[in-house]
């Protein structure tokens, strides 16, 4: 298997045996916050991170790139976890969920120097890097959280044309999932600006319910998105996007 991925542009590390990731979030946390990651593998200044289920949705990665750490924003509205209730209600700029991340080496390396803040279990790497990081002393460590839900969409499930997403399927509306996706330059890339659907989807009933609050009352109609953009939402100009093959007009 290493055959078809290793390249000029992608290289297979091996990570050591002292990381049983299959251990998680233990020796995950551990590996993230090693000197062998940091300073012996990465070469680069900017890592992008990002997680199996991340999905991408335009370029834009070079908006980010004079911060320590970018990642989608934790809101008051939805602390779940008692550590980051505290960090960010000490730092409104709190960093965020590293599953989509834009980490900078240096600052990393810096950070595991001289951060003073005692690793517990109760914090996961992310987490721990938002904290350490607030606490440093140099220029602009985390972004605001209106900036940062721009890369990664944040779990107050703001909708404002970002990078990616990582896990909104688990905490946001399926109607605000599939407004994000079909409004992204990724739709668009692979769809076209003119294509329309020949029949209706699940996603497009979604996507309508969403972006057009005038059409929300209630119908007997199994797709009543279809319905008001066959009648007349077609003739003014809305959308009603799906995500299977579809018809040109």
């Amino acid at each position: 298997w290493r055959k078809q991925f290793q390249g000029p542009m992608f290289e297979v590390v091996d990570i050591p045996k002292q990381y049983n990731l299959s251990d998680y979030p233990t020796q995950v946390n551990a590996l993230y916050t090693s000197q062998w990651l940091w300073r012996e593998t990465l070469k680069c200044e900017y890592i992008v991170h990002t997680h199996a289920d991340v999905m991408m949705l335009r370029p834009g990665i070079e908006d980010f790139l004079h911060y320590a750490y970018v990642g989608a924003p934790v809101t008051p509205e939805t602390y779940i976890l008692k550590e980051w209730s505290r960090i960010c209600t000490k730092n409104v700029k709190c960093g965020g969920g590293g599953g989509l991340s834009i980490r900078r080496r240096s600052h990393i390396l810096n950070m595991l120097k001289t951060c003073k803040l005692e690793w517990t279990s109760q914090y996961c790497e992310d987490m721990w890097y938002s904290e350490c990081l607030a606490d440093m002393e140099v220029d602009d460590p985390l972004a605001h959280p209106t900036l940062s839900n721009r890369l990664s969409m944040g779990d107050r499930c703001d909708v404002d044309n970002p990078v990616g997403i990582h896990h909104a399927w688990m905490f946001c509306k399926t109607s605000t999932c599939a407004y994000t996706m079909a409004d992204s330059v990724l739709y668009r890339d692979i769809y076209g600006h003119s294509r329309i659907p020949d029949k209706p989807c699940i996603e497009g009933e979604h996507y309508y319910y969403h972006k057009y609050n005038d059409t929300r009352e209630s119908t007997d109609s199994p797709h009543p998105g279809w319905d008001h953009y066959l009648a007349v939402g077609r003739m003014q100009g809305r959308r009603y996007p799906c995500f299977d093959p579809i018809s040109p007009e």
